[in-house]
């Protein structure tokens, strides 16, 4: 397994900084093809992020994503979960195939606040939607219980750095 992540930041000014960041990843033997022949795992992404600092202790951030999962390895169902009850687990599909063949999109926009330097607490409206084909049985869609290419969630988050 093959992983590899850029990043490049760059600050506009005191209080904006900007960061690209890109990913690229592959895999050998990752799953049985057809006839029982190995296959190799493909997947890469692109992130930008833009923060803005209000005040010391409020900043405003906003990001673009996009993932790219070639041959569907890297993305399948999730089993349940607190965030994810109504999951069916990991499918798998023909020749051993499984996940989600395509692109993965995101865009998010909210605060974060610091507490402390150390414990910061973050929210954010993020849409994110899938475009590409399923490899599972019944052609599950990524999102709401396999119903849906797209969601919009609302995320909070507590963070704790040490």
């Amino acid at each position: 397994r093959y992983l590899q992540t850029l990043v490049y930041t760059r600050k506009f000014s005191d209080d904006v900084m900007g960061v690209l960041q890109s990913d690229y990843g592959n895999q050998n033997d990752a799953v049985l093809g057809p006839a029982g022949n190995p296959r190799i795992a493909k997947w890469y992404g692109l992130n930008s992020y833009l923060y803005w600092n209000m005040t010391c202790r409020c900043q405003w951030g906003a990001n673009a994503e996009w993932f790219r999962d070639q041959g569907g390895f890297r993305v399948g169902q999730v089993l349940p979960s607190f965030g994810s009850p109504n999951a069916r687990g990991l499918g798998t599909g023909q020749n051993g195939r499984f996940g989600y063949d395509g692109s993965f999109y995101r865009l998010m926009f909210g605060p974060k606040y610091f507490f402390t330097p150390n414990i910061y607490g973050r929210a954010a409206l993020a849409a994110d939607w899938y475009d590409g084909k399923a490899n599972n049985p019944g052609g599950l869609r990524p999102f709401d219980d396999g119903t849906k290419n797209y969601q919009q969630v609302v995320v909070f988050d507590l963070i704790g750095m040490f």
